[in-house]
């Protein structure tokens, strides 16, 4: 992956969007990802590159906007936790429009945060060292939540995760 790039969850839910529709019409209600953070903590950071999509939500009706709330959990190593105040601010920072951040990182979770449906040898689980913040999405789409979870990752490898962490979003309220 080039260091320009955001990390690709963006394609992989679309993808994975098309093919689940093949079965039928999916009523999407949360969706949760590994996401491979240390493959980005590595390297010297440069512009954040989701911010070059971000014009892609640009023309959405803004009744679409829908409120979520993600939950990153680190499992075992306490680095998202410690990460989350640092990570919010810069959230607030960033000029765009996708992802309005309405709270301070806090200790409620989605309830399936605390069981992500994947072995932990793929990660540094069992889940336990977690953050959540809510906010308002652009809409509630894989698209959407794709762009988001890569911003995510890019604001956790900028501030020091360099751990696999388990994403998982979901409609608040």
């Amino acid at each position: 992956m080039a260091p320009e790039q955001p990390l690709p969850a963006q394609p992989f839910l679309r993808c994975a969007g098309d093919v689940v529709a093949r079965f039928g019409t999916p009523r999407l209600r949360t969706v949760q990802l590994l996401l491979p953070v240390q493959n980005l903590a590595p390297r010297e950071r440069g512009p954040v590159p989701s911010l070059d999509t971000a014009g892609w939500f640009a023309d959405r009706d803004p009744g679409s906007r829908t409120p979520v709330r993600v939950t990153v959990d680190s499992g075992r190593v306490p680095s998202v936790p410690a990460a989350a105040p640092s990570i919010h601010t810069w959230l607030r920072s960033l000029d765009q429009e996708v992802f309005a951040v309405d709270s301070h990182p806090s200790t409620d979770h989605d309830p399936l945060a605390a069981a992500p449906p994947l072995d932990d040898t793929f990660w540094s689980g069992p889940p336990r060292h977690r953050a959540s913040v809510t906010g308002a999405l652009a809409e509630w789409s894989l698209d959407a939540l794709g762009w988001l979870a890569g911003l995510l990752a890019e604001g956790l490898a900028r501030h020091g995760v360099t751990t696999p962490v388990v994403l998982t979003a979901s409609e608040a309220g």
